[in-house]
This record gives C-alpha cells, structure tokens and sequence, in this order.
C-alpha cells in the first residue's frame, strides 16, 4: 500500500511552507491571533516534557509510550492559550483520540491502528474514519552507529527544498485480490461499510485537550453496501484518473519534495480521511521524536511545512499555535464537504420540504449511541454523561455505565447534499440513501457516488431514487453533463434512454470552494519553474437516473441484450454526438430496469422521523415540483419489466473532429481502466496516440472475455468469480501490455478460454472466437502494412484499413434507430445467427 501511494503522490508534493501560512490559509486562524501567539513565551510542562525526553533516550520504548505525555504537553499549552485570549480553560470541545495505538479504525478495505486522531468530546472507544478531524502519527526511531562519517539521523532528517527529486511521474503497479476485484491504489471502491472494532475490550486511557464551547446536532451519514450504481463486487476504476496521472508526459524541470516511508504512514491515514466520505480535503501532524511538521492533502496537491523543534523557545510557540488553531477551525476549515447539511425528514410522505428540515453541520454527521453490553439496549437517555462521569446505569439490567459503555458505536442519521444556489438551476435538495463508492487513494479525481432521494425546498420529494455523483476533475474538462446534453439533443428517444439524463449538473472551482491549495498557490508556485505550477481541478456534480452494474444481469441472454444496447449506442454517440467516451469498462456498461432498479426500499417508504410532529406543514394542494416527472419523460414510454442497457460515465468523453480524433491537447494522457485498455494504449514509453474509436471497440471485446470468465448470474450473494491468475496481468501495468499481444500471438487466448464459466460457453463460441479472429487479423495487417499506412493520410485511414480488414466488421444491417455507414450491433448479432 505505501509504495503504491507514494507514486500515486509522485508529483504533487509541494515545496514546504511555513507553520504561519498552513494555520492561516488551512485552518483559518486569524492573523492577528497568530501574532499573538507567537510573541508569547510559552513554556512547555516540565514534568511531562521529562517524561517524553525519558522515553526517547530509554531503550525499549515504544511510539505509544510518547502519547500520555505529549497530550499533557499540549493540554498545558491550550490552557496558556486559552488564558492570553480570555477564554474559559478546558473550554475547546475537540480532544486527541488514544489508545495507545492497540485500537483498529476499520474500513471496508483495511484495518488501520493511527497513533492519536483529533476528533469532537466526548471520546469513546469506537472511532469512525468520518469524525476524525486531523491524525497525528509519531515516530520514534533511534540512531545507530556514525557511517561513513555521518549520523543516521542526518539521513533520516527531511529532506531540504533544495534537496528534492525530479518526478518521474512513475505510475503505480497494480495486482489483484484475492477476491473477484481488481486492486488499486486510487480506485473507486463501491459500497464501502465502515466498521469499527477493537482487538482489546478494555477502557483505554483518553488524553482529551479541551477546545472552543458548543453544542452538538445528532447527525450523521449512511455507509452501505448496494447493488446500486456501482456495486460492491467490481468497481474499482483505474488507480490515477485515466486522463491524468497515470500516464501524463513528462514535464521537464518539474520538481517536488521526497516523501519518506515514516511521513508515508501518515498520508495513510488521510486517504482513510479522505475515502470515508465526500470530504474535500484532510490534514495531519507528523512527530518525528522532537521535529513537528504539519501536512495538508487534497485531490491536487499535498502541502507540508518546515520542521520546527517543539522542545525549543521558538517551537513551544509552534506548537501551541498549532494545537490551538486545529482546535478551533470549523468542520469546512477542516475539510469536511460544505454541502453536507442535517436533513430532518418530513413526518408524513407527500409532506414539502421546508427549509427548516435542512439544517447546518456544527461537527461531523456521525452520532454516538451506547449500547447495554447485557441487554444490547440503546442506553440514549445517558449518552450525554458517558464517558466523561461514568454515571447511571442501564434501565434493564441495572450493570453500571462503567463496564456497559464498552459496547459504545456509531449510530448514523440523515443528511443531505444542497449545492449552492445558482442563476438558472433548481434549489435541489438530495436527502442520501446510501453511500455507493468512494475512492481509495489521494490525488485523482476523489469520485463518490451515493443513491439520493430528490426534491426542492417547497415542493414533495420524487417517488424514486437517482444516483449523485461528484469528482474533482482537470479545469480543463468539459463537465459530463454538457456532453451528455450535446449528445442526447443528436440522438432520437431511442437511444437517448440508452444514455444518463441529468437532472441536476454543476461546477464549482477550487477558488469559489475555498480550498487552501488554490488560496497558497503564490506561495506554493515558484514563478521561475512554470512546470511547478498545480494543475487546478474542479468539483463536478451531477445527479441521473440510478442504474445497477453490468454483472447484475439476470441470465446471459440478458447480459447480451444490455451489451448490444451499449455497443450500438457507443457507436451512435460517436458518428452523430460527435463524443468517443474513452473509458469503456464494466463499470461503465450499466442496466435500468425503470420502476426496479430506481425503487425506493421496502424500509423508507414510509418516511421516518425522530420527531413527533412538525409544524406549519400543508400537505394538500402543493405547488407541483417543475421538475417532478420523471426524467425519462423525454423518451416513449417504457414498458414495465423492460431491461435497457445504458453507456455510462462520460466523464473522461471528449468531443471529436471530422476525423474522429479528440484535439491534440487532450493526448498527452493515456485513459481507459486497465483490463480492458487497448493493446495499443499499454505500450511503453509511447508517445501518448489519439485514443480513437477502434480502442474503445477493443474495450467492448475485453469486457466480453472478463464477463465470461468472472459473471456467475445464479450466485446472488457474490455474482463475480476471483479472476484467473492469467487475467492477472491485465491489471499490471508491467505485464498489460505483454500479455494483451500473447493474447493474439501465444497461448493465452486458449488458457483464458478454459476459464470460461459454463454459461457463457455458447457466447464464446458465437461471438467470443470471431471477434479474436478480427482483431488478431487486424493486427497481423498492420504489422504486414507498416510502410502503406503510414503512406496514407490521417489516422482515419489507419481504423478503416483496420476495419476493413477483418471482414465481418463490414457486416451491415439496418441499424436500430439510425442508419451509420455500419453498426457493431449487427455485426455481433449476425454471429447469433
């Protein structure tokens, strides 16, 4: 995991900055407060200090041995603070979560012990990755024998900026589990389910450090698995974005800080951050023995400042500034997403939406419940004295809180997305149901997906469930939603339903959000290496129709038909929509099953409430919502049960010329998700070529062969095969390229054939062995015709030599809804025939 996510940060580590422009720009401590504080002689607690320098020099001690008394250290430098500003000492409401590093923080991917996390009082034992504020990760290694003149602890000490390693813009190697998915670093994982466990039992000592007063709201955020969108089985996409990293040319003079292996255990715990929700940015506090720096990390750019020693005069002063800073920032200063708000449901189903039922965040959406370690009661009535009495006991079973409050969870709630008001956009508010994906890595475009109910202020809530998406992507790309309007207006109904139909689409900069690595960008930039410069991205929102994924079929004839729809339709988007999507996967060929696969669950139909009654409320003669039909009303009216196979994601689309090839700015990139990238596109130290029409057909072709050797449609509970260790080398981007070719010209094709599942046997005999037949035929001819193609003009002639040449791909039938010059679809039904 860290050797892969040091290269996904490759790049976009940025030059250090001072502690004074981090807590300003970062956390949003007022300047003059900053001035204050550090004319202030702060001293350090000496008996804690003693102990702290007792454990560094004592041999046999461990990093957690550093916690209890660095905690006291920094209670007793939020007190000075709190008394120089005349505030009420003990008053600040966030505390370091400890215990001791022995207690797990668990997500769907990994379990994880961080050193300290600082996180809203009270604190209890189960910590979620979604409340934590900040992480903090200790180090304490001790020095060996002077080499070669030098001490080791010089080597181990940061790097100096001047010190710094070009970037190579390495990508990650990618390798696959042992179950059914494809792993990498910076990939979506769909239906991530926090868990939270500790290996002990037992009641941990907490080192709380006392923050600003406040009060807290019950909120909090759904974390489940669906089948909805994406699926928990595999959606993992490409680990850097496909049009990005992964692949990008290299930039001469481009430069950035080494991260070490100790700093990287801390940006482990921010990707934790970072991938249990929709949060838009994390931070972090290394303490390496003495030496404190502060890290920042976004979809962009991770930023650090200088080491300062917090032992010395100038570095107390750091350090309290640090601590009282973090300790007072707001959950945006945080980092948390802006557009998160409490949602209070309406009591009754065809209630409106008042604007009171959307209500601001003070601390992150997660609420505490204590459970009876006897009874398993909900013990609500006295969550708000444990655990900081320890008072009360269970109603049931009369066991103390003492011992019953090791049974303390997350208990989640309600929430909603509302996107700033906009000239032009509806008032939409988007109540979650359950969260789909989220991305595991840190720079890319962070996607998170989530199955939301839709409704405006003033109006009812929709009678089904659409799918939000939002991802951080280039300035430079056009938002999906503009091209899916640019397709669907050249294409008739037919095949508009075989495509996403936004109901709501936006775009907001890194500047109207207010991230701190677009306010640092003068201090961060180095006018005289432009190379440097952060290549800034953008918060693309949009919100369609929810779809189930491909392996949801529920039999192969299903799977072709869903298949089909998508071929032929790629086809249409590209010679009439003028758009090549360049990303096709099986995560992107999609089903609906209108009425189905939009259903809201059996469990809210009936909406809930934690309140008895609300006030003020009309539920009769409503003024209808505008927007409150169904936003496939476009199209002729569907039959129920109808499967419809929708091409999905275009978010790494581009519009093409006449000759349909994508502007050349856009190729500095490889994109696609890498089993089913083109053979072309995986070869080394390639000058990045036009991704152009025949690789995504390509694409289709290996999505046929990953189906029939990984989709069981009779298992419900896991529908995905693992995949065959000679479909491993698909994901590795050292053996992708090989094997694609020994695919055509070795034993490959025969092995993987061996693998097929039973029920896909008829389907590889019939479309399966014609389409390698095609494309081994295809490459033959270009290799037997390198001197005649590059004699002829364009690249267009270069895809109909390859089309041509192959025979079958000439088959042409009456297309269904338009007539192309050919149609895939035919050509793939005629081997059914």
């Amino acid at each position: 995991m860290k050797a892969a996510l040091q290269l996904d940060l490759t790049g976009h580590t940025y030059r250090e900055i001072s502690v004074e422009n981090f807590v300003e720009n970062v956390w949003g401590l007022d300047n003059d407060k900053i001035q204050k504080i550090m004319a202030e002689k702060l001293v350090l607690a000496k008996d804690p200090l003693d102990v702290y320098e007792s454990v560094l020099n004592t041999a046999g001690k461990k990093e957690n041995d550093l916690h209890e008394p660095f905690c006291k250290i920094a209670t007793g430098l939020l007190d000075d603070i709190c008394k120089l500003f005349g505030m009420q000492v003990g008053s600040i409401r966030t505390g370091f979560w400890d215990y001791k590093g022995d207690t797990m923080i668990r997500s769907q991917e990994t379990d994880r012990k961080p050193d300290m996390a600082d996180v809203f009082l009270p604190i209890i034992l189960r910590v979620i990755w979604q409340e934590v504020r900040s992480v903090i990760a200790f180090k304490l290694k001790r020095n060996k024998p002077p080499t070669n003149g030098r001490k080791l602890s010089d080597v181990q000490e940061h790097e100096p900026l001047e010190n710094v390693t070009p970037d190579t813009h390495s990508r990650p190697s990618f390798s696959c589990g042992s179950g059914s998915r494809v792993k990498e670093v910076g990939d979506v994982v769909a239906g991530r389910q926090c868990h939270h466990t500790s290996k002990n039992n037992r009641s941990a000592t907490q080192h709380l450090i006392a923050t600003s007063a406040g009060t807290s709201r019950d909120t909090s955020m759904t974390f489940s698995s669906s089948t909805n969108y994406t699926s928990t089985q595999s959606t993992r996409k490409r680990s850097r974005d496909g049009d990005d990293q992964g692949c990008r040319k290299r930039k001469r003079g481009r430069r950035s800080i080494k991260i070490t292996d100790d700093q990287m255990q801390l940006a482990t715990y921010a990707l934790e951050c970072l991938g249990a929700s929709s949060r838009h940015y994390t931070t972090g506090i290394f303490i390496d023995k003495r030496k404190v720096s502060l890290w920042y990390y976004d979809r962009t750019a991770v930023i650090r400042t200088v080491n300062f020693d917090f032992t010395t005069e100038k570095g107390a002063s750091y350090l309290g500034l640090t601590l009282f800073a973090l300790g007072q920032c707001d959950l945006r200063q945080a980092g948390f997403d802006p557009h998160i708000h409490k949602f209070i449901r309406p009591a009754q189903p065809d209630a409106v939406i008042l604007e009171s039922d959307i209500q601001p965040l003070d601390k992150p959406p997660v609420e505490t419940v204590h459970v009876c370690a006897k009874s398993s009661t909900e013990m609500t009535s006295v969550c708000e004295e444990c655990p900081r009495t320890m008072s009360g006991v269970c109603s049931k079973c009369a066991k103390e809180l003492a011992e019953a409050c090791r049974m303390c969870t997350k208990k989640t709630t309600s929430i909603c997305y509302r996107f700033p008001k906009s000239e032009g956009k509806p008032d939409y508010v988007f109540p979650v149901s359950k969260v789909l994906a989220t991305y595991r890595g840190i720079n890319g475009r962070g996607t998170y997906v989530a199955s939301v109910y839709a409704g405006r202020v003033g109006s009812k809530l929709r009678n089904s469930l659409y799918a939000l998406k939002m991802s951080w992507q280039y300035i430079s790309r056009t938002h999906e939603g503009d091209l899916l309007q640019t397709v669907r207006a050249a294409l008739p109904p037919y095949w508009q339903k075989r495509l996403p139909n936004p109901l709501f689409y936006a775009k907001y900069t890194s500047e109207e959000l207010g991230l701190p690595s677009s306010k640092m960008k003068s201090i961060l930039e180095d006018p005289n290496a432009p190379d440097n410069a952060i290549q800034g991205r953008d918060l693309h929102a949009l919100v369609s129709n929810l779809y189930v994924p491909l392996w949801e079929a529920k039999n192969v004839e299903e799977f072709k038909r869903v298949f089909l729809d998508c071929v032929e339709c790629h086809y249409h988007v590209f010679t009439s929509g003028r758009v090549i999507h360049r990303d096709i996967s099986q995560n992107n060929l999609m089903i609906w099953r209108p009425g189905q696969t939009d259903r809201i669950p059996v469990e809210d139909s009936v909406t809930q409430n934690d309140h008895e009654s609300v006030g003020g409320r009309d539920t009769e003669d409503v003024e209808p919502d505008d927007d409150s039909k169904d936003i496939s009303s476009a199209s002729p009216p569907i039959e129920e049960q109808e499967t419809i196979g929708v091409l999905n994601d275009l978010d790494l689309g581009m519009e093409v010329n006449d000759k349909g090839e994508p502007p050349l700015s856009a190729n500095h990139h490889r994109t696609g998700t890498f089993p089913f990238m083109a053979r072309d596109l995986l070869k080394p130290k390639l000058d990045i070529p036009h991704h152009l029409y025949r690789h995504d057909l390509e694409s289709f072709f290996y999505i046929l062969i990953w189906a029939a050797t990984h989709y069981d449609f009779n298992n419900q509970v896991q529908p995905i095969k693992p995949t065959p260790k000679i479909l491993r080398f698909w994901a590795d981007e050292t053996h992708a390229y090989d094997h694609k070719v020994l695919l055509y010209y070795g034993d490959d094709f025969e092995a993987i054939q061996n693998s097929t599942l039973s029920a896909f046997n008829e389907m590889w005999a019939k479309w399966i062995k014609p389409l390698w037949v095609l494309f081994r035929s295809a490459f033959s001819y270009v290799n037997e015709c390198k001197e005649q193609i590059k004699a002829m003009e364009g690249q267009e002639g270069v895809d109909r030599l390859l089309i041509d040449c192959g025979g079958p791909w000439a088959i042409g039938e009456t297309p269904r809804g338009l007539n192309p010059d050919f149609a895939v679809t035919e050509i793939l039904e005629s081997f059914d025939k």
